[in-house]
């Protein structure tokens, strides 16, 4: 049976110097956008995402031209900084559960019915009224992309080889 384990510290933990230097031990670190730590599971990079597009959103909201704001205005600010924390979570976005998509779905939906001013609206009704995709289709449309454009490089029949290789053994 396989089981898997999150890392844990020794107790108590070694003082590990470099030159005059100790070493600190850390829970996690940031690496390339992504929060790395110890525990086991997409919670944790869910969690860092939802407080910076948060912060990020009533940045957006805040913003005023002339003691002015638009909705239209407010929509490219959203498109241009929230939405590409949303992105990059598409290459982990299938190995969600049910649950954690549903509620990125929902944040994605309540941050931009903030910025268009019109959260007494249901998702649903919202994404029909304003033509908005879901966070589910955004994330289907950039793998489609991403497999039209792997299927014209060397590196699919790298990916695809091995499985092709599996499927008849």
């Amino acid at each position: 049976m396989f089981s898997a384990r999150a890392v844990s510290y020794p107790n108590p933990l070694p003082q590990v110097h470099c030159g005059d230097h100790k070493v600190e031990w850390i829970t996690s670190f940031k690496y390339l956008m992504y929060w790395l730590s110890t525990k086991l599971g997409w919670g944790n990079i869910i969690n860092k995402t939802k407080l910076i597009v948060r912060q990020r959103t009533a940045l957006a909201n805040s913003f005023r031209i002339s003691g002015t704001s638009s909705a239209h205005l407010r929509r490219i600010l959203f498109s241009t900084f929230v939405l590409p924390h949303f992105t990059w979570l598409f290459w982990i976005f299938p190995l969600f559960d049910e649950s954690q998509r549903t509620s990125l779905n929902h944040l994605y939906f309540t941050l931009l019915k903030r910025a268009c001013r019109c959260q007494c609206w249901e998702d649903l009704v919202f994404s029909s009224i304003y033509n908005e995709k879901h966070l589910d289709d955004h994330c289907y449309a950039y793998w489609e992309r991403y497999l039209k454009a792997l299927d014209k490089s060397k590196d699919d029949y790298l990916l695809w080889e091995p499985s092709e290789l599996n499927e008849y053994t």
